[in-house]
Parts: structure tokens; sequence; C-alpha cells
């Protein structure tokens, strides 16, 4: 919701009612804008989550290195102790490893915790997810290969903040696509599919 933005002028309000209810977690999708505008900028983060740097935002950032620089902004926010997880296919990790002075964690096609697709569809998803030498065979209705990477990024973040992964499963087989985000819909014998994927890096990664 718009007012879970970091620009909004509720959104310090929204953080200290959610502690006063003793939630334990609170996830922030962080965009590169906000972070070079510094809108999170007093915010500790416990954990720091690189789902992919590209040059998918160079309408705003001047290349692929400014914006690079701003997603890292948010590194001098993590704790002392905190952990950086990365998608090993679409962040150097090496180069952040350095930034931060400590060792990420990483997902992806390979990585600390990986994943192989093995069947896709226009209503679900089959993929494998192998985590220390453990592999499942999950199913979820989410489609398209970035976001099944967004789930196994979930997976990492639950493993790393030693919560049960029991539940993953589940979860992911119970989840819908939101408004916006190939949408499929069968009208008078045509498939359809609808997303708001604005450039070439967006739509090139649905297709």
């Amino acid at each position: 919701p718009n007012n879970w933005m970091t620009s909004s002028p509720n959104f310090k309000e929204d953080i200290n009612n959610s502690q006063k209810k003793k939630n334990h977690y609170l996830i922030l999708e962080c965009s590169s804008q906000g972070i070079r505008n510094l809108r999170v900028k007093y915010i500790p983060f416990d954990i720091v989550l690189f789902t992919n740097i590209t040059s998918d935002h160079l309408d705003y950032h001047k290349d692929l290195s400014d914006y690079f620089f701003s997603k890292c902004i948010l590194l001098n926010n993590l704790k002392p102790n905190g952990i950086v997880i990365c998608n090993n296919d679409h962040c150097d990790h090496i180069l952040i490893d350095e930034i931060c002075n400590t060792s990420c964690f990483t997902f992806g096609s390979t990585g600390d915790v990986s994943y192989k697709i093995i069947s896709t569809s226009l209503s679900n998803t089959i993929f494998e997810l192998t985590d220390n030498n453990q592999t499942m065979l999950l199913e979820t209705p989410i489609l398209s290969g970035y976001q099944i990477e967004n789930l196994i990024g979930v997976y990492s973040l639950i493993k790393y903040l030693n919560l049960d992964t029991a539940y993953y499963k589940q979860f992911i087989q119970k989840l819908k696509p939101i408004s916006g985000r190939l949408n499929v819909y069968n009208i008078k014998n045509r498939t359809i599919v609808i997303d708001y994927a604005h450039t070439f890096i967006a739509t090139k990664s649905i297709i």
C-alpha cells in the first residue's frame, strides 16, 4: 500500500505501531531512488538482501555504476553483526563482500541456496530448491523466472533469520500473483497476459 512507502508521511508512525503490536520482523523494499535520496538513512537493518542489480533503472541513474553505488549505500545501515544476502545471478557479490567487509550469503542458479526450474506454464511453476545438499521439489502459482528468484530470496531470508523453513512449501503453494504482475486471463478463447513491465530488461525477464 502507498502509505507503506518510505516517502509517506505516515511511514514512521506505521513502524511505531508495528513495534507496539510486538511484531518481530519488518521487511522493507528499498528502491535505489529511495536509498539515494536517504529516505531510509536512519533505519538500521539486520539483513540486507539484494534481489538484483541490473540496468533496469538507468532512466534515473546515469549509468550502472551509479545504480550499484546507490544500492550499496544501504550497507551503511547494516548492524555490526548484520547479514548480506545476494542474488548470485544478478549481483557482484565479490565486490559487495569487499565493500561491506563481510561475506555475502548467496542464492540463485548457483549459490548457498540454489534452484532449477523444472517446468513452467500459464498456471504454475515447478522448480527444485537445494540447500545444504538437500533438494526439494516445489510448486507455486507464481510465474516467471525473476519472481521465482525472489521466492528463493525469501527462503534464504527465512533461513538466515533462523526461522523454521518447514512452512515454506505450503506458503508458496498458496501465493497468488499480485495485480499487474503476469496476470493471465482467458477471454473468448484467447489467452491474455498483463504485466506492468515498462523497460526493456523488465519486459525481457517475463518473456
